[in-house]
Order: structure tokens, then C-alpha cells, then sequence
């Protein structure tokens, strides 16, 4: 180590290599998470043999990794493509004993089979500024694996490796809003990144270049995020901008699209348009300040009209399937707290997944209602329906996911800094909640079995965490 940092905590110097380190390490000592408390440690500490002068205990998938920045090219490689073979050993130990004159050295791995749901911390990284924004998990199509994607606060988007490494780091003229989509311009397999700001449509490969003929400057401000639009899957792209009354729609060339026919919303548009498709049949919907749903077409001309305008609907819509269209549901929150439920030719219905609890954010996933209200997050499932309690507010949405046919969902409550992941009985994973000072995203960087939390701290530091 070249001029390590440490800490004295409780008559104990800690080192490391950087500041990143420590401050987790010390997030965790403060929320008591201790290795001699983890169950699979303390299997592991009854088989070790007596006593020792230094022992080195390491978690064998996590540390693996690590190495490889320091292996010629070569063996980096060899060791890479046998690391998910490697998987199973969770534990090396490295024991170093003397008697006298005499040195005994022990080295052992240790395999662990049972499946046993813990989270660690696998890597930090530093950015430049204070992050923004959600992190947001991007296939990276040169190895079928996943990048994270994240903004800080002077405007400067990062593209960041599964390992932490940060590839490169682009300036934009404003915020990004909403959320980053990924389409395949060339139709060869290989993806860009394309959103919107509040004043340019960008498209951006993932060396961070533009994409010829981007980025557009909009005519008026963007007023919401764009939709991206991939009709019948032919990867024939529509980026479609709500600017003010209008709704922009350009091809993968920046190019105004000739045919669409939207004329002028009511009002504002304030929702990212969205497309729905079912059997064949298909609508685009997007909301306006004054609460009318507008149903479109792929021309942009109305396809089924709703009278009724509902001002406190909130801006992100599901679709709950039927057997066509017409017998579809589109499902929202409201200001209220109430769950509207939509069909798209004319019903629409207003009720409280819990009269004592209305629903502050909420999605519906894989035919679960997910909401939260204050510092409560409620899961209506027919099979296992559960709530739990956080330790300060919830003020932004859950994310669900399956892994490994498992459901997960998880939240974040900002007060409280801290992210808590529940399974499908609503049992809080063991190692949870972990520190977080902002949003995350979660899924599977690796495409593996192990699930990833990415999230980060106030001065830049961006954690990602692993549950095994």
C-alpha cells in the first residue's frame, strides 16, 4: 500500500487504500455488522484448526475479482473465465502459527453449497462531484453483462464497469430527465443510450461519443421524459419528446418523423409517453397538467377517448393485461393516495389498496400492488401479502425484481439513509439495511446468481453491494 489512510476506532488503527473504504467499513462497524456474527462465519470459525498468530480471512467470490488488475494479461484472463466455476468456494484462510523455531503455515478454501441470503459491500467508487439522480443498470453488449450508468450534480453523465471502473464521464447542458433507454441504431447488436434533457435529445455510444446527427436542440423545453417507442421489435425507433403541449417525434437520425399527426394537448404534457401493446393492438398514453389522458395511435391521433380529466393522477402508468386491449387496465397512482384503475375505452375506477394507508408511490409488478406511505411499504400479493416498517419516510418509489425465479423488492428511505431488501415472505435479507445517502438500482451486474444493489454517499462515493 502506498500512503494508506486509517482511523482509530476503539483502540484499533483500521488502514486502507482509500478514504472510500474506511467510510463504508466505519458505516458498518456503527450498524454493528460484524464478521463473527455471520452464520456462515461462524460455521467456518468452529472447523478452523486452534489458534493462530495471524490469520487472514477473506470472502473468496468477492475477493477474487479484485486480483485481477494484478495478473500479467494472460492469467487476468484465465482466472476470469473460470471465476463463476470458483463461485462455490466462499471462504480462504490464511493461518500463520510459530512454535519455537518453527513456522507452521495453513491455507484452506472452504466450499459453501446451502443457499444463504447475505449482502456485503463489493466495491466503491469515486466520482468527481456529488451524485444525482438514480443509478441505472445498462447492458454492455460486448460481454452480455451490465454497466451502471450515473449523473452528478454539475451535469457530468458516467458510464462505471461492473468492477467500479469508471470508462468515461460527459458533460451535458442540464439535468437528464427521466430515465436512460437503450436502442440499437445500426441493428447490429450493438447499443446506445439515448434521453433527453430539458433542451437536447441525445444519443450516445458507449465509448460516450455521439451518435451522428445528435444531439438535437428542441425547439421549446422538454416537459417531461421522452418515450422511446420499438414498434413490432424491428428496431425501427421512435423517440417521442413531450415539450409543453407538443409531442416531438424524431427518428434514430434526429430527424423529424413525416406522418404524425398530433396536433396540440389541452395543456402541458407532463408525463413520458408510453406504449402499450396488446395482441396486435396498441396505444400510446401520456397525461397532461390538466389531468386528461390522451390515448394515441401510432399516428398520434386519438384512439380511444376519455372524458373524464383526474388532476391528481400521477405520471407513470401499468398495464394490466386482458385478453385484448379493450378489456386491459391501465393502473396509476394519484395525489390522493387512491389506485385509479383505467380502461381505456371509457371506465374508470378510484380505490385505496389500504383505507388507513394511501399509497404515496406505487408500481405494480408481476400482478403485485407495491406501495409506499410515509415510513411503511406494503406489498398487496394475493399468495404472501406482507408490510414492513422503515425508520424514516419513503419519497421515492420501491423497485421489485425477480432473481433466480425469487421476488425481491427493496426502498430506500432517505432520512433514515439506509436501503432494506425483503424476499417474497417478507423476510428482510440478512446483512440489511445498508447505508445509502441516494436512490439505487438493483439487478444482476454479472448475469449470474447473485443479485446487485448500486447506490451512493453524499461526497461522491458510489457503493455497490451483493447479495449471495
Amino acid at each position: 500500500m502506498h500512503q494508506p489512510f486509517y482511523v482509530l476506532h476503539n483502540n484499533f488503527v483500521i488502514f486502507a487504500e482509500d478514504q472510500n473504504s474506511l467510510k463504508v467499513l466505519l458505516n458498518d462497524l456503527l450498524d454493528d455488522k460484524r464478521l463473527y456474527k455471520s452464520s456462515s462465519y461462524q460455521s467456518l470459525a468452529n472447523q478452523l484448526p486452534g489458534k493462530s498468530h495471524i490469520q487472514i480471512v477473506t470472502g473468496f467470490p468477492e475477493w477474487l475479482p479484485n486480483q485481477l488488475p494484478q495478473l500479467k494479461k494472460k492469467s487476468a484472463q484465465e482466472l476470469e473465465e473460470k471465476l463463476d466455476s470458483l463461485s462455490e468456494i466462499k471462504w480462504g484462510i490464511l493461518q500463520l502459527r510459530v512454535d519455537g523455531k518453527k513456522s507452521f503455515v495453513s491455507l484452506q478454501l472452504r466450499e459453501e453449497k446451502a443457499i444463504i441470503e447475505k449482502i456485503s459491500r463489493q466495491w466503491t467508487t469515486q466520482l468527481e462531484a456529488k451524485p444525482k439522480g438514480e443509478p441505472q443498470f445498462l447492458k454492455n453488449h460486448l460481454n452480455q453483462k451490465y454497466d451502471i450508468a450515473l449523473s452528478d450534480e454539475n451535469n457530468h453523465l458516467y458510464l462505471i464497469s461492473r468492477k467500479g471502473e469508471v470508462y468515461w464521464n460527459k458533460a451535458l447542458d442540464g439535468p437528464i430527465i427521466g430515465s436512460i433507454r437503450q436502442v440499437d441504431i445500426y441493428r447490429n447488436n450493438k447499443l446506445q443510450m439515448v434521453f433527453n434533457t430539458a433542451n437536447t435529445l441525445y444519443a450516445v455510444d458507449r465509448l460516450g461519443h455521439d451518435v451522428e446527427g445528435f444531439p438535437v436542440k428542441l425547439p421549446a423545453k422538454a416537459t417531461a421524459s421522452m418515450g422511446v417507442f420499438n414498434y413490432d421489435e424491428a428496431r425501427n425507433y421512435r423517440l417521442v419528446v413531450p415539450c409543453g403541449k407538443k409531442l416531438l417525434n424524431y427518428d434514430v437520425e434526429g430527424k423529424a418523423v413525416q406522418g404524425w399527426d398530433f396536433k396540440e394537448a389541452d395543456d402541458e404534457i407532463i408525463s413520458e409517453p408510453q406504449h402499450f401493446s396488446v395482441k396486435g393492438a396498441d396505444i400510446i398514453v401520456c397525461l397532461s397538467a390538466t389531468g386528461k389522458l390522451y390515448q394515441l395511435n401510432r399516428r398520434g391521433e386519438e384512439r380511444f377517448v376519455i372524458d373524464q380529466k383526474i388532476e391528481e393522477l400521477k405520471t407513470s402508468f401499468y398495464l394490466k393485461e386482458g385478453e385484448s386491449l379493450k378489456e386491459s387496465e391501465l393502473i396509476a397512482g394519484s395525489n390522493s393516495g387512491k389506485m385509479y384503475v383505467i380502461n381505456p375505452q371509457s371506465k374508470v375506477d378510484a380505490i385505496y389498496l389500504d383505507e388507513g394507508h394511501p399509497a404515496d408511490h406505487l408500481i405494480y409488478f408481476e400482478g403485485r400492488y407495491i406501495f409506499s406511505n410515509d415510513e411503511e411499504l406494503f406489498v398487496k400479493d394475493e399468495k404472501r401479502p406482507f408490510n414492513a416498517s422503515f425508520e424514516s419516510d419513503i419519497r421515492v418509489k420501491p423497485k421489485a425484481m425477480l432473481q433466480n425465479n425469487r421476488f425481491y423488492v427493496a426502498a430506500f428511505a432517505e432520512g433514515a439513509e439506509e436501503i432494506r431488501l425483503f424476499n417474497e415472505e417478507g423476510n428482510l435479507i440478512d446483512g440489511f439495511p445498508v447505508f445509502a445517502q441516494g436512490p439505487f438500482d438493483m439487478g444482476s451486474l454479472n448475469r449470474d446468481n447473485n443479485l446487485n444493489i448500486v447506490t451512493y454517499s453524499n461526497d461522491g462515493t458510489v457503493i455497490c453491494y451483493k447479495l449471495q
